[in-house]
């Protein structure tokens, strides 16, 4: 289990609590995986350490006088699942509003890429050849510069390459949060 899902597990547990204290718990527990990261333990020996979610919420439910467990069952589904038709709509403006223009945002980048790398290897041709006919200190110059264009098109390729992965790993967080309301 990783930090993500038991801290998720936990939260769903001690959802009868008042938000503040929810809130004060969850701080508590990251606290926990963040000193254990620093003895060097990974995120499943912490969870292992902490014992299950579950078990936890149940105790934190006992200490605030919720003892009824039907009832707490009950609460708990009734308070940690979203709507179905409102989480539908979510997935639609999620879809159109983000995914659509990223998509768009994607292809003309790649596209805008594209142009300006054979704008930069046509430049680069074109100051190959005046450097060979030119000779002498310019022709270096002017081949020094071609070299420059051609990877200031490949460095701009891989920035932007870049920047849509970030985009992308953006957008699957969206989506997994969206999922799991």
């Amino acid at each position: 289990m990783t930090k993500r899902e038991f801290l998720n597990r936990l939260e769903t547990a001690i959802i009868l609590l008042p938000k503040s204290e929810r809130y004060d718990i969850i701080n508590d527990y990251e606290e926990h995986f963040r000193v254990g990261a620093s003895e060097g333990k990974s995120e499943h020996e912490v969870c292992i350490e902490l014992g299950s979610p579950e078990e936890l919420g149940v105790s934190y439910l006992e200490n605030a006088g919720v003892t009824n467990p039907a009832y707490v069952e009950q609460q708990i589904q009734a308070r940690s699942k979203m709507d179905p038709s409102l989480k539908a709509v979510l997935i639609v403006l999620f879809v159109v509003f983000v995914l659509f223009p990223l998509a768009g945002t994607i292809f003309g980048f790649f596209a805008a890429i594209f142009g300006i790398a054979l704008g930069f290897g046509g430049a680069a041709a074109a100051l190959v050849v005046a450097g060979i006919y030119c000779g002498g200190f310019l022709a270096a110059a002017l081949i020094s510069l071609a070299v420059a264009f051609v990877l200031l098109g490949i460095l701009l390729t891989i920035g932007g390459v870049a920047l849509i992965q970030l985009l992308v790993k953006l957008c699957k967080l969206g989506w997994n949060y969206i999922k799991n309301l």
